[in-house]
């Protein structure tokens, strides 16, 4: 996924951690995840399938955090990825507040552009 967007968006700084756990772990100690730093440009693509910590916990605890520092869930763009295209999945995910698209992998570079070019200034030309 970065391979295909670090040449799109140069001036973004792309964060990918291998587990919800430690998805929290860095929103939790990230000093700039505060409602005074809302503005921000962040996007968050997050798989549903993760170990320790699944997506749907991430994203749940991920929006309590936010809460708790009084962070409006408009304040990031989330997009959820999963290899499944249950039903279910994709009801849960848009319950989460956070949660802005729900997206059945394989996702192509395409959409994986627009979803992040939603949530930032716009792409290098």
């Amino acid at each position: 996924m970065r391979r295909m967007l670090e040449p799109r968006f140069p001036s973004i700084e792309f964060i990918e951690l291998e587990d919800g756990e430690r998805g929290l772990e860095h929103f939790r100690s990230a000093d700039w995840f505060t409602a005074d730093q809302a503005d921000l440009e962040t996007v968050l693509i997050s798989d549903i399938n993760m170990p320790r910590v699944n997506g749907f916990q991430f994203l749940e605890s991920l929006s309590d955090l936010m809460i708790q520092r009084g962070i409006h869930p408009d304040s990031i763009r989330v997009a959820v990825l999963s290899s499944s295209d249950a039903w279910s999945d994709r009801e849960r995910a848009s319950e989460i507040p956070i949660v802005d698209e729900c997206c059945c992998k394989p996702i192509d570079s395409d959409k994986l552009q627009r979803i992040v070019g939603e949530g930032t200034a716009s792409p290098a030309a």
